[in-house]
């Protein structure tokens, strides 16, 4: 009588944890269907800076014969996207609160740092490029600067990298930075 009482109680344990489990998966699989997909058709919307006056940061050196600059730059940028059509977005980058300084050395000899010099407002039409989770947006030019933006994005948030090294006979350029961006809130 035992053996039969006890393998009753051990089939409706069975049960019960069969149940359990089921419950868990459609619970899961409810949760995951209510997220957007990470497809590039969602990336169009508005984009801001995550942390403000820090959405983009980058530093680095300008030299010109014997005359090396510093420089490092802050600020904010925010992304709109219109459209994406066959793995192309297209829209409008804004720079805000961008500024940036630079420690200026002439032949070894180090002038004052200057005092920031500051820019708002400039609108860039862009066209980047999608691959699987990553933009490549070619060609920005910003403060004199033509930079190259590599990111990765979520359905949450855009970061990435830009950068601009170069170099001819007469001016040596290396500059790069970051740039975080979160969906703006609607």
């Amino acid at each position: 009588m035992e053996k039969k009482s006890s393998s009753k109680y051990y089939m409706i344990g069975v049960v019960i944890l069969i149940i359990i489990i089921l419950i868990i998966v459609l619970i899961m699989g409810k949760s995951k269907s209510n997220k957007m997909e990470n497809k590039p058709e969602n990336l169009v919307g508005n984009w801001v800076s995550a942390v403000t006056g820090k959405g983009m940061q980058g530093s680095g050196k300008i030299t010109i014969g014997k005359t090396t600059a510093d420089i490092n730059v802050s600020g904010d940028i925010s992304l709109t996207i219109d459209k994406v059509e066959n793995n192309v977005a297209s829209g409008t980058v804004t720079y805000n609160n961008l500024c940036y300084t630079s420690i200026r050395s002439i032949a070894s000899k180090t002038t004052p740092t200057q005092a920031p010099k500051c820019v708002s407002g400039i609108s860039k039409t862009i066209q980047a490029q999608i691959t699987g989770d990553k933009l490549t947006i070619q060609g920005q030019t910003i403060l004199g600067v033509n930079l190259a933006y590599e990111a990765t994005y979520t359905n949450n948030d855009i970061t990435g990298t830009f950068s601009r090294t170069g170099s001819n006979d007469k001016i040596n350029e290396n500059f790069s930075g970051t740039f975080n961006l979160f969906r703006a809130k609607k």
